[in-house]
């Protein structure tokens, strides 16, 4: 080959470039388009994600605290539930308190017993029945619940049947009104009056009352039964009842009627049919129909039984005291020493006579008792309620001194007092007289109070009565006199102002028997029994013996 073939063609010359054609896309421009729009969705969905994640966590974190508020709030709800409560327990314990505190104060507040007693007997007189069924004069009433043993006795306006009732087997006594279509309303109301007297009462010494209501026969009180018999019994039997005996029945029935007196209770019939005497030697008050309230409330009537009843139970009845038992239990002593009553014959000229006379000296009819005893007895039978003793303590001492042997101690300082001079305590009436002539002096010193009446106690005989004693020399007794009574005014007084021990113990346990202390208030009960005198100390295990099994 040629060099000029070697050479290179010459260029040829360049033609005008040709207008651009519209050119089609092909499959790899389309390849780079998909690629590049699903990148751009990959990015999108990226940022969809990533704002996903981000509302997750806002949601996630409203929720915790949505979880948190709530227990917030069920604690806040919590806290509102117990402070609640909390006041509520608060609010029980503070009422439980004023409840307790109301309960003791009423407790401690004196009962109105004239209201309650009234509205007991008003209730159930509201609907007096016209006919019932008569008890009978002989036989024995068939009543429900009870076994009649036996008739007990019958008076005016009740029977007593031994009964036994058939829910417990225990045997009781029943007292059945005489409560037919002729029966009164006042011996209705007496009934009632004694039932919610009795339901009362709770003491070793007063005839306990268990139930009462109302049968086909009517009305009905359920008492304990007394195994034994009345004073009066006693004295019908045997005439005349011993000093010694009836110094200790005395005591028994004075520490009854006192226990009645410090509730307010006037028992207003004392006589013998109304003690009962056990076998084991107790002595038991019973009947409590003519009761009244010593505060004068008490819609009291002018009754009583004639030789026994004080006179101010006729003339002024709703100023009754103890004062009033007092004189009655002194007649029924002279009664059983002396083996009759005091004022007897009719009953309005027995009442006319105690209204003026004082219990004259037992020894004016025959009765063998120590001077200290008769002295007693003057003091309490005095027709002026204020020459009696002024209350049951003042009687109780001397008939415990006298029962020792001791001359009686109140009774005589207040007869010196009345007599302006101060005689030897209970002057001896010689055995072989035992009567003093009208108008001679007295163990009291005084001249002519005794004198021999014209009824119902016969004058003594001439050869009976002794020639005057000697008469003292008037300065020496005026200056013994006033030694005596400057002395004894002032023993007396401490005496009888100084709180008992004894019933400062019995009143500190019954309050806190009160407060739902019976343990501490056995206990106090026993020791104040270890201290006491045996009669009175039975009385206090008895009691506390009743409060340990309530």
């Amino acid at each position: 080959m040629t060099p000029a073939e070697n050479d290179p063609l010459p260029a040829p010359a360049e033609a005008p470039a040709p207008a651009p054609a519209e050119t089609t896309p092909t499959y790899h421009d389309l390849e780079l388009a998909l690629a590049q729009a699903i990148s751009e969705r990959d990015e999108e969905h990226a940022a969809v994600e990533e704002e996903l994640a981000q509302l997750s966590r806002i949601y996630q974190r409203m929720r915790g605290d949505i979880v948190t508020i709530r227990e917030d709030r069920d604690r806040v709800v919590d806290e509102a539930r117990e402070e609640r409560e909390q006041h509520e327990r608060e609010r029980g314990e503070l009422a439980e308190r004023l409840e307790k505190a109301m309960r003791q104060e009423d407790s401690n507040r004196p009962v109105d017993a004239a209201a309650l007693r009234e509205r007991f007997v008003i209730e159930r007189l509201a609907d007096l029945p016209s006919e019932r069924r008569k008890v009978p004069e002989q036989g024995l009433p068939d009543m429900p619940g009870f076994e009649m043993l036996g008739r007990l006795g019958t008076g005016g306006m009740a029977s007593v049947f031994h009964a036994r009732r058939l829910a417990d087997g225990v045997e009781v006594a029943v007292k059945l009104l005489h409560d037919g279509a002729d029966s009164g309303r006042v011996r209705t109301e007496l009934f009632l009056r004694e039932a919610a007297v009795m339901l009362q009462l709770e003491h070793p010494g007063v005839v306990g009352a268990l139930d009462a209501g109302e049968c086909a026969y009517g009305r009905y009180l359920v008492m304990e039964h007394v195994a034994g018999e009345s004073l009066a019994e006693r004295g019908r039997r045997d005439r005349r009842v011993p000093e010694a005996e009836m110094l200790a029945i005395a005591i028994h029935a004075a520490r009854a009627l006192a226990y009645c007196a410090r509730l307010g209770v006037i028992h207003r019939d004392v006589k013998p049919g109304n003690l009962m005497l056990t076998p084991d030697g107790q002595v038991k008050l019973c009947d409590f129909g003519l009761t009244a309230l010593s505060n004068g409330d008490d819609p009291a009537r002018p009754y009583g039984s004639p030789g026994y009843a004080s006179p101010e139970q006729f003339q002024t009845p709703k100023d009754v005291d103890e004062r009033a038992d007092i004189y009655g239990l002194g007649c029924t002593l002279w009664h059983c020493v002396a083996g009759r009553r005091p004022f007897s014959g009719p009953a309005k000229r027995a009442f006319d006579d105690a209204k003026t006379m004082d219990l004259p000296d037992p020894r004016l009819s025959g009765a063998e008792v120590s001077p200290g005893f008769a002295q007693v007895l003057r003091r309490m039978g005095r027709a002026d309620r204020a020459r009696r003793y002024r209350n049951w303590n003042e009687c109780l001492i001397d008939l415990m001194l006298v029962e020792k042997g001791n001359p009686p101690f109140a009774a005589h300082l207040a007869e010196a007092l009345d007599a302006g001079t101060a005689a030897p305590a209970a002057d001896v009436v010689p055995a072989a007289a035992e009567h003093l002539p009208s108008g001679t002096t007295q163990g009291d010193g005084t001249t002519g109070t005794i004198e021999a009446p014209a009824r119902p106690w016969a004058q003594p005989s001439s050869s009976e009565i002794l020639p005057p004693p000697a008469p003292r020399p008037r300065h020496v007794a005026t200056l013994l006199a006033g030694a005596f009574l400057t002395a004894a005014v002032g023993f007396l007084t401490a005496t009888l102002t100084r709180p008992d021990p004894i019933d400062g113990m019995r009143d500190k346990a019954r309050a806190l028997a009160r407060s739902g202390d019976p343990a501490e208030a056995a206990r106090c009960l026993r020791e104040a029994a270890r201290l006491a005198p045996p009669d009175l100390a039975e009385d206090l295990r008895w009691e506390a013996d009743v409060i340990e099994k309530k």
